[in-house]
């Protein structure tokens, strides 16, 4: 640490009081200062590689009747959560109207709305976002198949 020709730099966190009570609670459950897990953070940045990809959702080998019993949904509500899963993006979000989802599944939105309600109650979406007079609402879709 006392070569002359090593060079250190400092970086500044910045956050509010809440932000720094959290970094205090995490450190002192990981047993460190909050500059070491600060700096054991920095440390994974330059190294740090992105999942792999999933592989690409296929809805035509999806067995909506099996996917159904095993999450305790209605037939109707599986065939909303392949609809939602396939038009997913990378974050496993997606953003769909009910006049959109009622016309791919050929159903009302009254319908849809319903089926969305049993999938959220079930944990098989996450409302991300409600929707606006403007804009759909953005769910997550669970991983779940």
């Amino acid at each position: 640490m006392n070569d002359p020709d090593v060079r250190h730099f400092r970086h500044v966190v910045k956050g509010d009081r809440a932000f720094n009570v959290r970094l205090e609670a995490v450190a002192q459950k990981q047993g460190l200062s909050v500059v070491a897990l600060v700096q054991a953070h920095f440390d994974t940045i330059l190294t740090w590689k992105a999942p792999p990809k999933r592989p690409r959702f296929d809805p035509k080998r999806f067995d909506a009747a099996a996917f159904a019993n095993r999450h305790g949904v209605p037939l109707g509500a599986a065939l909303l959560w392949v609809e939602l899963r396939a038009s997913c993006d990378d974050a496993m979000c997606v953003q769909r109207g009910l006049n959109s989802l009622a016309a791919a599944l050929v159903s009302s939105t009254g319908v849809i709305a319903d089926r969305t309600e049993k999938l959220l109650a079930a944990g098989l979406i996450e409302l991300v976002r409600p929707g606006t007079r403007s804009s759909a609402a953005v769910y997550r879709v669970s991983d779940a198949e």
